[in-house]
C-alpha cells in the first residue's frame, strides 16, 4: 500500500468534510433558483469522492505495488509546497490594498515557480494570460463588481 496515496485520500476526505461544514449555513436553493450553498457542497462532494477513490485504490492495489516498491520514496517537494501555498496567501494580503489585478498577478507569478522547469518568461506569459482571462470572465462576463486596482495604486482614499 502506498501510504502517501492513502493519507492523501484521507486528507481530501477531511478537507471535503471541512468545506461541507463551512458551507452548511448557506441555502441550497433561493427564490431565484440556485442558492449560494450549492456550489460549495458540490465541490465538497467531488473532493470527497476523489478522496474515497484515491484511498480505496491505495488499499486495493497494495499487494501488487508492494512487490514493485523497492525504490526509496520520493522526497517531499518542499519548494513546490511552499510556493503553491504562498500564492493564495499573497492574493489575500494584496487584494484589498492593491486590487484584484496585481493580487492575482502576484499569486499566479509566485505559484508558477513551484515547477523547476518554468522560466521567468513562461511565468510572465502565464500570469498575463490568466489575469486577462479572469478579468474578462469575472468582471465583464459575469459582471461582478471587482475592484481591479485598489486605492493604494489609484491614490484614492
Amino acid at each position: 500500500m502506498k501510504n502517501g496515496d492513502l493519507w492523501g485520500g484521507l486528507a481530501l476526505i477531511a478537507f471535503a468534510a471541512l468545506y461541507a461544514w463551512a458551507g452548511s449555513d448557506l441555502k441550497l436553493v433561493s427564490s431565484l433558483g440556485i442558492g449560494p450553498g450549492l456550489f460549495p457542497r458540490l465541490l465538497a462532494g467531488i473532493l470527497g469522492l476523489l478522496g474515497v477513490l484515491i484511498a480505496a485504490q491505495a488499499v486495493v492495489f497494495r499487494n501488487a505495488e508492494a512487490a514493485e516498491d523497492s525504490d526509496p520514496p520520493d522526497p517531499v517537494p518542499l519548494r513546490s509546497l511552499l510556493l503553491v501555498s504562498a500564492g493564495p496567501a499573497a492574493f489575500a494580503v494584496m487584494a484589498v490594498p492593491l486590487g484584484v489585478v496585481p493580487a492575482l498577478a502576484g499569486a499566479v507569478f509566485v505559484s508558477a515557480f513551484a515547477s523547476r522547469e518554468i522560466s521567468v518568461v513562461e511565468a510572465f506569459v502565464t500570469t498575463v494570460v490568466l489575469v486577462a482571462a479572469c478579468v474578462l470572465l469575472f468582471r465583464y462576463g459575469l459582471g461582478l463588481p471587482l475592484v481591479l486596482f485598489g486605492d493604494l495604486l489609484t491614490g484614492a482614499e
